[in-house]
């Protein structure tokens, strides 16, 4: 029961950029993977999704976080990484 509070936590909190080619399923995802702790296929995925980046340092569980809670920040953290890359204009 307690992964599929942690799946529904995570469903409901991924947000879809509006010009971006990742979907709603490639976000959940890079959530789920980030919730197993696997950063490097996290920022593989998003790459490929045309995101970038990496959770950065000090990304992770704390030792407090309850699944539920663990689960938001994954998703939230999955939102973010899967925007569009802004690429500014060079002259």
């Amino acid at each position: 029961m307690r992964q599929r509070t942690a799946y529904d936590t995570m469903n409901s909190c991924i947000e879809v950029p509006e010009n971006g080619s990742a979907s709603h399923s490639d976000i959940l995802n890079v959530a789920m993977l980030l919730f197993m702790n696997d950063l490097d296929a996290a920022t593989s995925m998003t790459e490929s999704c045309g995101g970038g980046g990496s959770p950065g340092s000090g990304w992770g569980r704390d030792k407090d976080d309850y699944d539920r809670e663990w689960a938001r920040r994954c998703a939230m953290q999955a939102n973010r990484l899967c925007k569009p890359i802004k690429r500014g204009m060079r002259r």
